[in-house]
């Protein structure tokens, strides 16, 4: 009877639910079986320490190719902080390091489809807190929050949550993200053959916010994505603004974003309504960008364009954004939903990869470029 090579391994299936905040949508894990995941990767190495952070942009690149994968805009890895004893030590160390983690009942490592990293993900949040509510009902003494109102640690901030209502099988999830940074206010960037004037925001992700102008003419665009968001999501690539996306291009590799940025275009609709097309590193044009929106509106108040109680319609639903000004935080309210569970099979061809080498996209802000 034949056996295995040494070095082939059993397919290792990786339990997952699939999720959405407007269409932006992600691959969620538990930290439990991202750990037994990630002991795979110590069985297929022949020598030499592993590097964690690039077997996850790795992983992240698998899962979310939506040709070959699960597909997703991201990864997003739910961890559970130090004081639950289940969350295993492989992947403790990339967070226990986040602001305020030992304040938080939660932390999560987010990884864009290319395999970057990003700091900050608005739809994402309100996953993870859908998520991590969903498996304290199946785990109840396992370590996750039990409690409807939480705090998330990120690599940017520490990020309060709170869920409410389930309105046609979504859950309704309000998050509070820190104060807007600007960066620089109406600059004149040059890209190609037209001059735009943009804000510049940092939500722990860059943005870059334009509003409608005459070289724009956004209105144009006003119907083109109609029905995206009631199943017909399979045309918003095709239906998506060639020209915003050739321009957004252009803006990510300008020298005023050395990081890359999340290029946001905005029509005001009057004072406490916008369109926005976003067009975001790491994975091009999305349904929704929940930070996209708060800078949309943080840019839309200093410009005196918008109010600070906005609603934003981006191609896959509305949300609900308010800039305070007492605390200066922003919050937005909108959906988190299950689309679908399973299980997804790594095999060779992914524990095959050298993961010793030191070339992950996950490992700091500064190494980001999409």
């Amino acid at each position: 009877m034949e056996t295995a090579a040494p070095n082939h391994l059993i397919p290792h299936s990786l339990p997952f639910t699939k999720m959405h905040g407007l269409g932006n949508d992600f691959v969620m894990v538990r930290d439990v079986d991202i750990n037994s995941a990630l002991r795979m990767t110590d069985l297929g190495a022949s020598s030499g320490e592993i590097d964690y952070a690039a077997a996850l942009s790795r992983l992240a690149a698998t899962v979310c190719d939506r040709r070959f994968g699960i597909g997703a805009d991201g990864l997003i890895v739910a961890v559970r902080t130090a004081s639950s004893s289940s969350a295993g030590s492989l992947i403790e160390k990339l967070v226990s390091s986040y602001p305020s983690y030992e304040h938080c009942d939660l932390a999560w490592i987010y990884i864009n489809s290319d395999g970057s990293s990003s700091d900050m993900c608005g739809n994402g949040l309100r996953c993870l807190a859908y998520f991590a509510r969903l498996n304290a009902t199946q785990e109840p003494d396992c370590g996750w929050p039990q409690v409807d109102n939480f705090k998330i640690a990120t690599r940017a901030y520490l990020v309060p949550v709170s869920l409410a209502s389930t309105v046609s099988e979504r859950k309704m999830v309000r998050t509070k993200l820190a104060a807007p940074e600007v960066l620089f206010v109406s600059k004149k960037l040059s890209v190609g053959d037209i001059t735009l004037s943009a804000t510049a925001i940092d939500m722990g992700n860059p943005h870059c916010v334009i509003f409608d102008c005459p070289e724009l003419e956004l209105t144009q665009y006003q119907d083109c994505m109609q029905g995206i968001s009631s199943g017909a999501s399979s045309t918003f690539a095709e239906k998506f603004p060639v020209r915003l996306l050739n321009l957004a291009h252009q803006i990510q590799v300008l020298p005023d974003f050395p990081q890359g940025v999340n290029v946001e275009f905005v029509l005001p609709l009057g004072r406490d309504r916008a369109l926005v097309y976003v067009i975001e590193r790491g994975c091009g044009p999305t349904l929704a960008c929940a930070s996209g929106a708060a800078a949309v509106v943080a840019a839309g108040v200093i410009e005196e364009r918008l109010n600070r109680q906005c609603c934003v319609i981006l191609p896959g639903g509305e949300l609900e954004v308010t800039w305070s000004s007492l605390d200066n935080l922003i919050e937005l309210n909108g959906p988190a939903q299950i689309a679908f569970s399973g299980e997804f099979s790594l095999d060779d061809s992914f524990y095959s990869s050298d993961f010793r080498s030191k070339h992950s996209n996950c490992e700091s802000r500064e190494e980001l470029i999409a």
